[in-house]
């Protein structure tokens, strides 16, 4: 981390000295101006320099305004500038800057002083374009300039002292010897953590700053290393090089943002952006060496822009989804951009070119090769944490997984996984019930009696219940199974199934049958026989008052506890479905009255404990619905009960009965359910409070009134008040229905 400070540093103080060198070229006395500017315009083709001279032939100059704006068409192009020395600036030494080092040549002759013309490169892509002027032969001086470009150029010539251009030139050199100072530095400094980490995104990383060294080596002139020699060949060789090294640039950007913003997880819309970058970069290489290196050229700038844009949004994207090196990275590409935009608009003649324009591609440069490296050690840094984060979470999920499946081996239910014909996976207790406790592998359904039967399938994604016997060591066993398949678009995947052993529970359900259905009958038979000697002891008489009175009594009694055997036993039948349910034309009027007569007792000698209300077209002798007369009978018996004792002991029970499509009764007491209980209110055993209470009256009612076409309802609503209605179906006329039921 100190050697990229250290470089930042460095970056910030070749800003600096970019700035001091624009600086640098003003002089604080007068200089030399340029009088005139003018073009050659030569459509025939390349003249000799006696006719440039001479003016001879088609040669003709025309004035151009500055800066000049040459376009790329693979011409030289010859200039006539003609400068103007103010008497105090004749004896000191001057140079002409063109501004423009991007050339492959260049030529200058003086008419007045033949022996200062000036001939640079002719096979290169960088030529130093400050020519040195020799002393003006009276007022004027004019130079005849041929430049040869490679891409185009924009001129501004202006005039500086021979001190200042050689300080521009020592500040040029100093510049540079920074950029690829830092270039060297974030090669090796990142070449090693690559070999450490063996992270892909650091070894795009080396291979971008070793190209971009490469560019930035032809760019600046640095390119007779490679080729020392001269020659069109050597030209050709250079330019051909400068390209490939130009793409391969481009292609490393391309890679190092997939692999830096993790676009290479999986196919998406980003990946595919980036790879539509990847291929122009390949199709350039293509036209490079199938084409030629001027039309490749040609498409460089599109290239270029292709890929800001493409890295931009990618970056753009990445940080808003959260990624938070992609803020880094995309600050760092930005200032990247950005110099390389202005840099494209000085070459395009829309910004005058100066120091700080001709070299804001390597200034970007440096400040995206720094940025990029420190977003790279961020970037490590949040993987990591992510990556701890990660296993932490996977550790928790193990020690979960490890706890769930303990408690799987270990529950009483059997449950397995069904693939293939065969129990793939099963739990111990599945195991036993399949009678196959050894071994660890599949077991095969075939050979095991009733359990293909139980466990084949499901072929659908719904839940399937099933329940059957099963055959084990001679033994045969009632399961209860729950499945479903894992993944419904591939039953193949198999299914998971939920094993119940039942067999225990249904022989209790059998034997409490077996109990209720002895004990009806055992108490039915003395029942009926105490009601039946109570009456044969008044007849036979005779009887004092008291002695008829406990004979009253008793007869009441046994028949009170008759129809609480019959309305057991009746609730029974109904839940198995086993009663014979028989709908005739019932009145509800007198079933109401002898249901409140029955419940006397508990009003406790209140009289009107109970008020009837018959709302309009309800009739009480015309009121006839389809029912049961014993089972609506329970029904009435039950709701009224639970009303009356609910309320106060001085507080009235109201029965509001109407008549519409079907018979409704209002039962409505004062006092409120208590709040746990009203969601499950005809729920079997619920019951809050009342002592004695078994929780089945509602429940019992609900399912009788249900067996009769009608139901049963709870309203809440009105605070302080609880009210239960029942709906049935009425019936026309009073004569007897034959329904089933």
């Amino acid at each position: 981390m100190q050697a990229i400070r250290r470089t930042g540093a460095r970056t910030a103080l070749a800003a600096c000295l970019i700035l001091l060198f624009a600086a640098a070229q003003a002089h604080a006395g007068p200089v030399p101006s340029i009088a005139s500017f003018a073009v050659l315009e030569d459509p025939t083709g390349a003249p000799t320099l006696r006719e440039v001279v001479s003016g001879a032939g088609p040669v003709g100059f025309r004035e151009a305004q500055r800066p000049y704006h040459h376009a790329a068409n693979g011409r030289p192009c010859w200039l006539k500038i003609t400068l103007a020395f103010p008497p105090e600036t004749r004896g000191d030494a001057w140079t002409l800057d063109l501004n423009w080092n991007y050339l492959s040549g260049l030529e200058c002759h003086f008419p007045s002083s033949p022996a200062h013309d000036v001939a640079r490169g002719g096979y290169r892509l960088h030529v130093n374009s400050a020519i040195p002027l020799p002393p003006p032969d009276g007022e004027s001086l004019t130079a005849y300039v041929r430049l040869t470009e490679y891409h185009g150029m924009t001129l501004d010539p202006v005039v500086v002292s021979r001190e200042a251009a050689d300080r521009g030139a020592e500040a040029r050199r100093w510049l540079l010897g920074m950029l690829f100072g830092l270039l060297l530095a974030m090669f090796v400094y990142n070449l090693f953590l690559f070999a450490s980490l063996r992270d892909a995104c650091y070894g795009w990383y080396v291979a971008h700053v070793l190209f971009v060294t490469g560019y930035y080596s032809i760019v600046n002139g640095f390119d007779f290393l490679l080729f020392p020699q001269d020659g069109p060949e050597a030209l050709r060789s250079n330019h051909t090089l400068f390209c490939l090294i130009f793409a391969l640039m481009i292609f490393s950007i391309g890679m190092f943002t997939r692999t830096f913003l993790l676009l290479d997880k999986g196919r998406n819309a980003l990946n595919l952006l980036v790879s539509g970058q990847l291929g122009l970069c390949v199709a350039f290489v293509g036209v490079l060496f199938a084409v030629g290196e001027k039309q490749a050229s040609a498409l460089a700038p599109v290239l270029a822009l292709a890929t800001s844009a493409v890295v931009v949004v990618a970056g753009a994207v990445r940080a808003a989804q959260g990624f938070k090196p992609a803020g880094i990275f995309l600050m760092g590409w930005s200032v990247y951009v950005a110099c390389g935009v202005l840099h494209s608009l000085v070459w395009s003649g829309t910004v005058q070119p100066t120091p700080a324009t001709l070299y804001a591609p390597e200034f970007g440069s440096a400040v995206e090769v720094l940025v990029m490296s420190l977003a790279l050690a961020y970037r490590v840094k949040i993987l990591e944490q992510t990556k701890e984060q990660a296993e932490r979470e996977s550790r928790r999920l193990a020690g979960e997984n490890a706890l769930l499946a303990s408690i799987l081996e270990n529950s009483r239910l059997g449950i397995g996984l069904v693939r293939g014909g065969e129990l793939a996976r099963a739990n111990n207790a599945l195991r036993v019930m399949a009678g196959q406790e050894e071994g660890d592998g599949g077991i095969a359904l075939e050979g095991l009696p009733g359990l293909a039967e139980l466990l084949g399938g499901p072929e659908r994604g719904g839940l399937l219940e099933r329940e059957g016997v099963v055959g084990v060591g001679g033994d045969w066993r009632n399961l209860r199974a729950l499945g479903k398949v894992v993944d419904p678009a591939s039953p193949e995947s198999g299914a998971v199934w939920v094993v119940e052993d039942v067999t225990e529970r249904k022989k209790l359900e059998q034997l409490k049958e077996n109990i209720e259905r002895i004990v009806h009958h055992d108490l039915r038979s003395p029942l009926s026989s105490i009601y039946t000697l109570q009456q044969a002891v008044g007849y036979y008489g005779p009887l004092n008052d008291k002695q008829r009175q406990y004979c009253r009594m008793i007869g009441e009694t046994a028949a009170r506890g008759l129809d609480q055997l019959n309305a057991a036993l009746a609730m029974y039948k109904v839940e198995s479905g086993a009663y014979p349910v028989d709908i005739r034309a019932v009145n509800l009027a007198e079933s109401l009255d002898r249901a409140i007569r029955e419940l006397e007792g508990v009003a406790s000698g209140q009289e009107a404990a109970v008020e009837l209300l018959f709302g309009q077209g309800a009739r009480p002798e015309a009121l006839y619905v389809l029912g049961d007369g014993f089972l609506l009978h329970v029904v009435l018996v039950n709701l009224l009960r639970n009303a009356l004792e609910a309320r106060g002991r001085e507080e009235k029970v109201t029965v509001a009965v109407s008549a519409g499509a079907q018979a409704r009764l209002d039962i409505s007491n004062p006092g409120e359910v208590p709040g746990d209980i009203r969601e499950r209110f005809f729920g079997k055993f619920v019951t809050s409070g009342k002592k004695g209470g078994t929780g089945l009256g509602a429940y019992s009612a609900r399912i009788m009134a249900r067996a009769m076409g009608g139901d049963v309802e709870l309203d809440c609503s009105r605070p302080g008040r609880t009210t239960v209605t029942v709906l049935l179906d009425r019936a026309e006329q009073p004569e007897a229905y034959a329904r089933a039921s």
